[in-house]
């Protein structure tokens, strides 16, 4: 978003970095009087001249934006020209719009640079074009001085000289068409024959096509179009155009191919293969040397085109082939591009992408399996973070994010047949980790994923969104974190240089990252000892450090809190108002240390509530977020303070069902973007700020922050808890807590259906009241239930795909296996490593086994004292009898507990109206009294009679 003029747009801004970055860059700007020869040829038209002068400002301005300043100079050069030739200052104007131009070429950044040089050629290929009879020998001069000046640029900025050549031809032909003749066309002539000259370097010196088509393993003569690019060609069009006089041998200068040319003729030979082969062999011929064609950066200026012809190549072979064949197309298409990754990683994620939705899209649950778990053996792209550059930006594998986009798209065209893609990139960023950066605005693409139907596999896509760094909504550095790091920067005035690196590092570049390394630097000051920051700070920074390691006071500080206790672990795992208070007692120690380290807390703090997901301040963002209503926050926060916590954690459980619901709600993503980039005081910083919302993403966020809380509070009511001696009151609260914990399992997104049966055996049993026994029976049998659903819901969907992924992970060395290991040996240990982790931190699985283990141990030590005690201190309901008719509609005392679960089923299908035969069911307490030697519930005879009967 164009941040426009500073004094009209501050007083609406709502990003807090925005508004101080413009007042540091709103400065007076001088446009030279000699440029203002264009606002006087437009002094006629208001609108233009105002857009004019805005464009002149933002091209002079201390802090330009290039992009923009570009676009404004282009628009009003190419725009405005018809007043421009028919005025009479117009030569002037032609003439200072080229040196606009001429500054962008040589002081913006590279990529800019090279869009001025071709817009540049454009503007002089239309004043050439179309200045009228009368006034192009007028325009010629400035035109003249301009070409003088183009091949200045094109010395300083060589590389762009090949790139010139299709725009240089087409000026050239267009002065000859118009009958010019001396300087200005002599000049474009010579620039063109050099231009060409490197164009036939630059195409002669890469691999020789005739390379890529043995590579093919195609047999006889080439296809007709591969004789435009041979090798052989282009040395005969290099000794062609070198032994040209580029003033006297126009015509045929004019003839010769540009790159422009070559590059198209390389999309003709992809067509010639596929007509010259039958069927899908010609289609993978195609698909193979488009792939060959978008790694070659001489061939820049068709990769667009080739990248299209790859999809449509792809089509191809989906439409001609029959059903049971694409897959087969779908593995060999797979091959190609493995082989293709290490060599052009984004444009194969690209076309990855592409195949993956298509085959998703089409019905083919066939192909689609086979896509999945080819997209599964291609290698991922991890992040190998390698720490920060002096100018502020990261050192990261520049494939790392779209490896996870790629991901995602797939993922989002059918998330049901895609959950293995779910499960194995949940895999890849586990072990390989995860990079995503402010400026990536990854919270868009959560976004997404939720706004496709992942209801059915909830499940997975949170254990997946659980892992990125990217529920914040505010942009870069904004708020606190931006006052406390500028506070702490600004307190010695900027010359502490690791202080100045933390800040700008939080305002340019804020990642997950910075929470690490604000660690390390806290432990630095404490410690003095450098090494744990050499791989995040540049290495003139870290070797300053290793020089002048200094900064007594703050470790002063720090041994003084550490005499009092209080060391720096201890420190970074309290809170900051902790922190405060500690160092308010400090006696001795200097104020603007004592000042710095709290800032540094602060810092460090702000930092992580941004990207981790602690629970910390989750009540207080469950407070901000307006879908749940204040009166239920107030409740929870009433409970805490209560030391009611059962009761918190069922207010905090309602609160996530409650979320959930606006999580998987349907409907398109209804996103506001605020977003700025900002006016760049150093040259290349991509930095912006501003906020992005979208109710969605924002439960989500809020959800996994809930859930650390609730976790935190459910281990406290579990752990703490005493179970002994067995109580008809800790029975109840037990069963109490397996229904709580059973709504985390369906929050997290289990459908835990056994467990669901064994918890309403629990109400049963707590009911009536029954022995240890059989509340053991119980237990044991949620204990089953609870390992079923854990290995049909995870170990059945993640183990396939990590033993695939961890072996190539070990293979690349991205992973390494215990000491002394065999590979299989290694993955199954790392493979078993990864699936503890996904239990433990699903939310609800690991508390609840904990409390089953509990429970099952504390039985055992009961029945160790007391073998058939029974539990029957208030019981609220009539035992039941010890013999019940499966047809005794009358008798409602008897449930599962009393009639085991197949006499239970039994009446309650003859309740529904199925035959079942007559008969009936001996309770199970009688069945246990009477196995363990104990007293009969009556006489022998009596049961005998009733059972005749």
């Amino acid at each position: 978003m164009d941040t426009g003029n500073p004094a009209q747009r501050e007083p609406t801004l709502r990003s807090d970095a925005l508004r101080v970055n413009l007042r540091r860059t709103s400065v007076g700007v001088q446009i030279p009087e000699a440029h203002r020869v264009l606002l006087d040829v437009v002094a006629d038209w208001t609108s233009l001249q105002e857009r004019t002068e805005e464009m002149l400002r933002e091209i002079h301005h201390r802090f330009v934006g290039w992009p923009q300043a570009l676009d404004d100079l282009h628009r009003r050069a190419m725009g405005d020209f018809a007043r421009y030739d028919g005025h009479l200052r117009g030569a002037e104007g032609i003439a200072v719009f080229c040196e606009l131009y001429a500054k962008v070429a040589v002081e913006a950044p590279p990529p800019v640079r090279a869009d001025a040089a071709r817009q540049w050629l454009y503007y002089l290929t239309r004043v050439a074009a179309e200045s009228s009879d009368d006034t192009l020998s007028r325009n010629l001069e400035p035109v003249g001085a301009a070409v003088g000046r183009f091949g200045e640029v094109l010395g300083v900025t060589p590389d762009l000289l090949a790139e010139m050549s299709p725009y240089l031809r087409r000026f050239a032909a267009t002065l000859q068409h118009r009958g010019v003749v001396g300087a200005p066309l002599d000049d474009a002539l010579r620039l063109l024959a050099a231009s060409l000259e490197d164009v036939y370097v630059a195409f002669g010196g890469g691999d020789d096509p005739a390379e890529w088509l043995a590579g093919l393993g195609r047999a006889g003569e080439p296809p007709e179009a591969f004789a435009a690019i041979t090798h052989e060609r282009l040395a005969r069009l290099l000794a062609q155009v070198r032994g040209l006089d580029g003033t006297s041998d126009a015509e045929a200068l004019l003839a010769l191919p540009d790159t422009g040319d070559l590059a198209r003729a390389h999309i003709d030979a992809a067509r010639d293969l596929a007509r010259a082969a039958e069927g899908a062999a010609g289609r993978l011929d195609e698909l193979h040397w488009l792939l060959e064609m978008v790694g070659r950066p001489h061939l820049a200026g068709v990769h667009e085109v080739a990248l299209r012809q790859l999809t449509r190549c792809w089509s191809a072979l989906m439409a001609e082939g029959e059903p049971g064949a694409r897959a087969d197309v779908a593995r060999e298409v797979f091959v190609l591009l493995r082989r293709a990754m290490s060599q052009f990683p984004l444009t194969v994620q690209g076309l990855i992408e592409q195949i993956g939705r298509d085959a998703m899209a089409s019905g083919d649950g066939g192909l689609a399996e086979v896509v999945v778990g080819e997209i599964l053996a291609t290698d991922f792209q991890y992040p190998e973070f390698g720490g920060f550059t002096p100018e502020w930006d990261v050192r990261v594998n520049p494939g790392h994010l779209g490896s996870i986009r790629t991901y995602l798209r797939v993922i989002e065209a059918d998330p049901v047949r895609a959950r293995p893609l779910l499960a194995g990139l949940v895999v890849h960023l586990r072990l390989g980790g995860v990079f995503i950066s402010d400026t990536d605005l990854f919270q868009k693409d959560i976004s997404s994923l939720l706004g496709s139907d992942v209801s059915p596999v909830y499940l997975y896509a949170k254990e997946l969104l659980r892992l990125f760094p990217a529920y914040h909504n505010e942009i870069g550095a904004e708020g606190v974190l931006r006052d406390v790091s500028t506070r702490l920067d600004e307190l010695e005035g900027r010359r502490d240089h690791l202080f100045h690196f933390l800040r700008k590092q939080c305002h340019v570049e804020c990642n997950s990252e910075m929470v690490p390394f604000t660690e390390e630097i806290i432990r630095f000051c404490a410690f003095g000892d450098p090494e744990p920051l050499r791989g995040y700070l540049p290495e003139a920074l870290f070797a300053e450090l290793q020089a002048e390691p200094g900064r007594e006071p703050l470790r002063t500080v720090f041994d003084r809190l550490s005499e009092r206790g209080v060391p720096v672990e201890e420190l970074l795992s309290t809170t900051t108002d902790a922190v405060t208070s500690h160092l308010a007692t400090l006696p001795g120690c200097d104020p603007t240390a004592v000042e710095e380290v709290d800032l540094l807390f602060r810092v460090r703090s702000e930092i992580a509530d941004k990207y981790r997901l602690d629970g910390d301040d989750a009540l207080q963002r469950l407070r901000a977020f307006r879908r749940i209503p204040r009166e239920r926050v107030d409740r929870i926060e009433d409970d805490l303070q209560g030391g009611r916590y059962d009761d918190a954690l069922d207010g905090l459980l309602g609160a996530l069902e409650s979320l959930r619901e606006i999580i998987q709600r349907p409907g398109p993503v209804d996103a506001a973007e605020d977003i700025y980039r900002k006016r760049h005081i150093a040259v290349g910083i991509p930095s912006m700020y501003g906020s992005y919302h979208e109710e969605r993403f924002e439960a989500m966020g809020l959800s996994l922050r809930l859930e650390a809380f609730a976790t935190a509070l459910a281990e406290r009511a579990v752990e703490d808890s005493e179970l002994l001696p067995l109580t008809d009151a800790r029975m109840r609260r037990v069963a109490r807590w397996l229904h709580l914990l059973m709504r985390a399992l369906r929050v997290d997104g289990f459908r835990a259906q056994g467990l669901a049966h064994c918890a309403s055996i629990l109400d049963e049993a707590v009911e009536s009241g029954v022995t240890d026994r059989q509340y053991l029976n119980v237990f044991w049998l949620a204990s089953r239930n609870l390992e079923s659903a854990i290995q049909a819901r995870i170990l059945a969907v993640y183990e396939q795909p990590a033993r695939v992924i961890v072996g190539r992970m070990l293979d690349r060395g991205v992973v390494a296996g215990p000491a002394g290991a065999s590979r299989d040996e290694a993955i199954l240990a790392i493979t078993e490593g990864l699936l503890r982790n996904v239990i433990a931190e699903s939310f609800g699985l690991q508390r609840l086994d904990q409390l089953i283990s509990r429970v099952l141990h504390a039985i055992d030590d009961q029945l160790r004292t007391a073998p058939q005690r029974r539990l029957t201190a208030t019981p609220r309901r009539s035992p039941a009898p010890d013999i019940v008719r499966i047809s005794d509609a009358t008798e409602t005392s008897a449930g599962v507990v009393a009639l085991g679960n197949k006499g239970y089923m039994l009446r309650r299908m003859r309740g529904f109206g199925f035959h079942v035969p007559d008969g009936f069911v001996i309770t199970t307490a009688t069945v246990s009294d009477r196995l363990a030697g104990g007293p009969a519930p009556g006489p022998d005879t009596e049961t005998a009679a009733r059972v005749a009967a």
